[in-house]
């Protein structure tokens, strides 16, 4: 009789994993009646906060597609912006439920044989693919940003060799910033889950500002002789991303190049702007070494003493806020002998 409190305790334990898996069998059905990702967030809580304020939240709601999709009349759009679940799919097709969810819990992790998947090997609440390598992969962001993923594939290579120290690997490695936590934060099975080194559902546009690589933006410049009343600066502009910036071809980006001259007191003697627009197709190709001219007149520049660089971009997306994503500022000219000339800033924001 001794072994009957540590049977009943068993018991216990079994009746309440299985009950839960019960009441989690709403998360794998498929369509038309896939689960509202506020489900998945009772258990997923910190992947669901960040998800909530993500684009792929937004894909459906946001004004900006409401607009270019003709209110929703666009059924190529549609495809990638409210999809059913792509796991397996051959074709991508749009759901007709939880629209304004946009890219949803269940687009990505829903399979087919209504399973869960996940890069992860976890102790499941429901039916699971666990450690399963799609999720580690560009190929699943390519699903729907197709174009981008045959860049990565035509340039990532050449990266990789020039700059070995920078392999990058997938996507996600730039665009779901890495962190340690418990996949599953709250109820009971928080406590069979161990922290596991995973990603952050933020589906953040720039690159993780916390890697260890090197600025993946980089620009040098030059002062060219006087002609003609003109005094050229040139600036020589690279990027390690393997794809195009603005990275968008649907929709409206531009990346904006703000070249200053100023003087000792920071005052603007003349600015120019240089602007890489989806809208036009103006692009910055990857992997390459791409010169810019700016020709200033020759009057200002007795009075010069810095070049300053700003790189914002821009977005006509109400949910996506305008950003300076790159700030370089050096002294050109002598005016001041008591100027530092090491005293250069050189930063790249996120």
């Amino acid at each position: 009789m001794k072994n009957v409190p540590t049977y009943s305790l068993l018991c216990m334990i079994l009746l309440i994993l299985n009950s839960c898996s019960l009441l989690h069998r709403e998360v794998v059905r498929v369509t038309p009646n896939t689960a509202q990702s506020q489900i998945c967030g009772k258990c997923h809580v910190e992947e669901y906060r960040e998800w909530e304020q993500s684009a792929h939240r937004n894909a459906y709601i946001s004004n900006d597609f409401k607009e270019q999709s003709e209110n929703y009349g666009d059924e190529e759009c549609l495809t990638c912006h409210v999809p059913n679940p792509i796991y397996g799919a051959e074709e991508l097709t749009a759901r007709n439920h939880n629209l304004n969810e946009g890219i949803n819990c269940v687009t990505c992790h829903l399979t087919p044989e209504q399973r869960i998947a996940g890069p992860l090997s976890v102790f499941p609440a429901h039916a699971i693919n666990m450690n399963d390598p799609f999720y580690r992969r560009s190929v699943l962001c390519g699903t729907c940003h197709d174009e981008h993923f045959e860049q990565w594939e035509q340039t990532r290579e050449l990266i990789n060799q020039s700059n070995p120290e920078k392999t990058i690997l997938s996507c996600q490695e730039c665009h779901m910033p890495k962190i340690r936590r418990k996949l599953i934060a709250q109820g009971f099975f928080q406590y069979a889950h161990k922290e596991h080194e995973a990603r952050k559902h933020t589906f953040t546009s720039s690159p993780a500002p916390y890697n260890k690589r090197d600025s993946w933006l980089l620009i040098e410049t030059e002062v060219l002789l006087e002609a003609k009343e003109k005094w050229p600066v040139r600036i020589i502009v690279s990027h390690d991303i393997p794809h195009a910036l603005p990275a968008v071809y649907y929709g409206f980006k531009e990346i904006d190049f703000f070249v200053a001259l100023k003087s000792f007191d920071e005052q603007i003697l003349d600015e120019q702007v240089l602007t890489f627009s989806s809208e036009y197709d103006e692009y910055i190709a990857p992997n390459k070494k791409s010169k810019y001219d700016f020709y200033f007149p020759s009057s200002i520049k007795a009075q010069t003493e810095f070049l300053e660089i700003k790189v914002k971009r821009i977005t006509n997306n109400a949910d996506s806020d305008d950003k300076i994503i790159y700030f370089n500022k050096r002294r050109i000219y002598h005016v001041n002998s008591d100027f530092d000339p090491d005293d250069i800033m050189d930063t790249l924001l996120f």
